[in-house]
């Protein structure tokens, strides 16, 4: 579950980089 929520995260700081 964890991993799934890091992964989530991760994509939502890197769309907002982009």
């Amino acid at each position: 579950m964890w991993a799934m929520l890091r992964m989530y995260a991760l994509s939502v700081v890197l769309n907002k980089r982009v």
